[in-house]
């Protein structure tokens, strides 16, 4: 007889953790969820940091050698995908970042430490990678707290090296790009600087910009 109660409680106690294992492994299960979800909210994408429409534009001020002034950077149109805009460029979003013709710019995810490569010649391969994610910036239309900073290595020849460097706000686009030519004794000497002054996300906010031919000088978004 007492064995029988004993094999009956152990029979209950037995069922009773083995209830308590099985709420416990729910409430885990529930945690991890509600956390992915939530890191799904919170992920910072491309579109964050270039958000684009028909009719965007970007004032800045450049100056690179032999020239200084200011450059209209306006979204014309869409075509293939592509934003078109008043420079010939031409750049899109797709699951893996932001992209130009030739590259990504931006890519995900958005995190200090990605890194990819991009050929961009024959024989040039651009290696680029996000510095900072979320940290302050400036530029002459003012500060921004929310900013992507990705820099960029161009091999142009056996004598020089191109140092590219986007700093990208939230919600607002390129407010700064800078680029520095690399020269032997690690010498750097600046080409680009180009700053934000002004800008309008407005689909209505329509110019008279026309495409014009490249030149020697800053290139759009790219460089």
């Amino acid at each position: 007889m007492q064995r029988m109660r004993f094999l009956k409680c152990y029979a209950e106690g037995e069922t009773k953790m083995n209830r308590v294992l099985v709420l416990g492994a729910l409430t885990l299960l529930l945690g991890c969820a509600t956390t992915s979800t939530n890191d799904a909210k919170t992920q910072r994408l491309s579109s964050d940091y270039a958000p684009m429409s028909v009719g965007a534009w970007w004032n800045y001020e450049v100056s690179y050698p032999g020239q200084q002034g200011e450059m209209k950077v306006e979204l014309l149109s869409q075509k293939d995908g592509y934003f078109i805009d008043n420079r010939r460029g031409a750049f899109q979003h797709t699951p893996g970042g932001l992209r130009d013709r030739e590259r990504y710019l931006i890519k995900n995810p958005i995190q200090p430490g990605t890194s990819w490569k991009s050929v961009v010649g024959p024989s040039a391969v651009e290696h680029l990678k996000i510095d900072e994610v979320g940290t302050p910036c400036e530029s002459l239309a003012g500060r921004f707290e929310d900013c992507l900073v990705v820099s960029a290595r161009l091999r142009r020849d056996k004598n020089m090296q191109l140092h590219i460097k986007w700093v990208w706000a939230r919600n607002v686009g390129l407010v700064r790009l800078e680029t520095e030519a690399e020269l032997p004794g690690n010498k750097r000497v600046r080409q680009v600087t180009q700053s934000l002054k002004d800008y309008s996300l407005s689909k209505n906010a329509r110019t008279n910009s026309q495409p014009t031919e490249k030149d020697d000088g800053p290139n759009t978004w790219t460089r």
